[in-house]
């Protein structure tokens, strides 16, 4: 367990600069709910540069999932960790979804690196980085 913990450690540290940058993006260029056209293209070029196999423009043009799944995922947990992106009216980004966004996709790509390295010792699943409307029924 304690390699998993340094594994989290390390990938946040390593892309804390991009985080910073994407999150930073985001704050600057505010985008009212479904018109999120800026950061939609800033999280999904991120999570496909990742590893993750993204989807664009999912049910919604502004929305997106992004998933991981291990060699044997049907063995092992489905894990989904929900962006919200959206300005609001008025305040913009005070209320700091682009704070749940920065820590959305800095989650998903943590829990990929572990299931990689855990996956030698029986972490096997699926992790999903996706919109608040994501619902795969």
């Amino acid at each position: 367990m304690d390699d998993i913990k340094t594994i989290v450690c390390d990938v946040i540290q390593q892309n804390a600069a991009e985080f910073n940058r994407i999150s930073q993006s985001i704050w600057s260029n505010p985008e009212l709910a479904f018109n999120e056209f800026h950061v939609h293209g800033l999280l999904t070029e991120f999570l496909e540069v990742s590893g993750f196999n993204v989807e664009k423009s999912f049910k919604l043009p502004t929305a997106f999932s992004a998933t991981y799944k291990s060699k044997n995922a049907s063995e092992g947990p489905n894990v989904a960790i929900l962006c919200e992106y959206d300005a609001l009216p008025g305040i913009g980004h005070a209320c700091g979804h682009n704070l749940i966004a920065e820590v959305g996709i800095a989650a998903g790509l943590a829990v990929k690196e572990a299931m990689i390295v855990a996956q030698k010792n029986t972490l096997e699943g699926t992790v999903c980085t996706c919109t608040e409307l994501y619902n795969r029924n």
